[in-house]
């Protein structure tokens, strides 16, 4: 009798050839995590599951950008997000008191711990085999590769970019443009191949990057469309959002995002994630200092890291609201000691530069960029050109001289386009220099002169938005916290101190945890 075919889900940014590839691997029937092991390093960026009669296969792609979870207790139960687990245990969520701490501290929880303490996410670059029984998990090493000298790293990170930009405009695209130099270098590499994109602009009247964007789609004669986003759709939205990312997307954050659901079309959009590799983004230092600093001992990036977060969240006060667990949790050596356990092995091994670049690329572009992309991906298809592995690896084969001061995005503009240096550069210049400038090594960024991009008021003042937050029934979170904690920190937004990620963090996991209790 003939195995069955397996019914094959394909999830993410996955091209036609790697899909291709996949299914005929999987075609054949029943097939150990060794044998799909190679599935995990083709182009893409994807989750694919196989459901065949006596188990489910679950293959992560090596870049990480998408998500995947699975339940550690109950039989094949594993989806898209913890709240499809949870619909498939039949139960509510089991508080991770550790992950929320890394929450509340980072943004996204640590390594692939999730908001309940029996779900785990699937690590990138593996493969998860669950059957009756039990879930048998394989990570497959990544390839090694000889870093060279340096002009030899820096060419190779540009020959990476182009090959990942051309595979995400492979059909016709838009990109979403804003002023930085993550977004420019896109523009540029899409432009060197003739390719010119919708651009999707966010931010008020005046704001940097609605200014330069709008500057730049003009100039070069590229289509654009302008978005403000709107209180009524922040809170239109509010519930979507907060359900695709498990609520570890706050609507603070989503405000950023929300334009290019406002956008329509039809066209994938490429978005600038994960450029910060190449620019020293977790180094807690700026100028002379990030110089000197990228070459200590990585043994102080947990240290360094909890620093840069800015440590505990909740005041001194307010932490005998808090339940035990998630007291010792949020200590500081437990915090650093869930940051080494975190970081890749051999991490601690080098610099502090290489921790720190190993903390972003693992833990920051893996969980909290991941988070975002589940969230846009509920309206619209993204493409992440810089989540290219190629790319990543090359860039941190880099020297340290290359990502201070952006100095590869600088380079690397300035080959490919560099009409596109002639436009401001945030807190700098009414240029963009080609390298780094000499303001970055003396005194760092200037103080903003414009009006952020995202407007504030809906997040600040005594909006509709926040008193609707206020109001929450936040009873959810009695096992972790003193719920009348939340709706106070929701109020003092309107005060003189206010604490934006706190606040709208837990807003979200009150949203998700009614939203997990009330699925079937």
């Amino acid at each position: 009798m003939s195995t069955p075919a397996p019914r094959i889900t394909v999830r993410g940014d996955c091209p036609p050839a790697t899909e291709d590839a996949v299914r005929a691997a999987l075609a054949d029937g029943p097939a150990d995590a060794s044998r799909v092991a190679a599935l995990v390093d083709l182009p893409g960026h994807f989750v694919v599951t196989a459901e065949f009669p006596d188990r489910d296969l679950i293959v992560a792609s090596r870049s990480g950008a998408v998500a995947h979870y699975y339940d550690t207790v109950t039989s094949r139960a594993h989806g898209a997000s913890v709240t499809d687990v949870l619909t498939l245990a039949g139960r509510a969520p089991r508080w991770n008191a550790p992950a929320l701490a890394d929450h509340l501290v980072h943004g996204h929880p640590l390594g692939d711990a999730t908001l309940d303490r029996e779900i785990l996410r699937v690590p990138a670059g593996a493969v998860v085999t669950m059957s009756r029984l039990r879930a048998d998990l394989v990570t497959v090493p990544p390839l090694m590769r000889e870093p060279g000298p340096p002009t030899v790293a820096a060419r190779t990170a540009l020959v990476a970019l182009r090959a990942a930009v051309r595979d995400a405009a492979r059909i016709p695209c838009a990109l979403s443009m804003s002023g930085g130099l993550d977004a420019r270098l896109l523009l540029a590499a899409l432009l060197a191949d003739g390719i010119k994109p919708r651009l999707l602009i966010s931010g008020v009247a005046g704001s940097f990057d609605r200014t330069v964007a709008l500057a730049i789609a003009r100039d070069f004669g590229l289509p654009h469309q302008v978005h403000v986003v709107s209180e009524s759709a922040l809170m239109a939205s509010a519930k979507g959002i907060t359900a695709a990312s498990d609520g570890l997307l706050p609507i603070s954050n989503w405000a950023g995002m929300a334009h290019v659901a406002e956008a329509g079309g039809t066209e994938p959009v490429l978005f600038g994630y994960h450029g910060e590799l190449a620019r020293a983004y977790h180094l807690p230092a700026v100028g002379r200092r990030a110089f000197l600093w990228a070459t200590r001992p990585a043994a102080q990036a947990p240290a360094r890291l909890l620093e840069r977060a800015g440590g505990h969240p909740f005041l001194p006060d307010e932490r005998d609201r808090l339940a035990g667990e998630l007291r010792e949790a949020l200590e500081p050596e437990a915090l650093m000691e869930r940051i080494r356990a975190a970081l890749p092995v051999g991490a601690m091994r080098g610099t502090l530069l290489g921790a720190s670049e190993a903390f972003f690329r693992t833990q920051y572009g893996h969980r909290k960029i991941a988070a975002n992309l589940a969230a846009i991906g509920t309206f619209s298809r993204w493409r992440v050109p810089l989540f290219a592995p190629d790319w990543s690896d090359a860039v941190q084969a880099m020297p340290r001289d290359w990502k201070l001061g952006d100095r590869w995005h600088r380079w690397a503009i300035g080959l490919l386009c560099p009409a596109l240096l002639r436009y401001p550069e945030e807190r700098y210049g009414a240029t963009t220099s080609r390298r780094p400038p000499l303001r970055f090594w003396l005194r760092g960024p200037a103080l903003p002169s414009t009006p952020f991009y995202v407007d504030q008021a809906p997040l600040r003042s005594r909006s509709e938005l926040l008193a609707s937050l206020a109001d929450t029934d936040a009873s959810a979170l009695a096992p972790l916290l003193d719920p009348d904690l939340v709706g106070e920190l929701v109020r003092a937004q309107t005060g003189t101190s206010p604490r934006s990620h706190l606040c709208f963090a837990l807003s979200a996991l009150v949203g998700w945890s009614r939203i997990a209790a009330a699925r079937p």
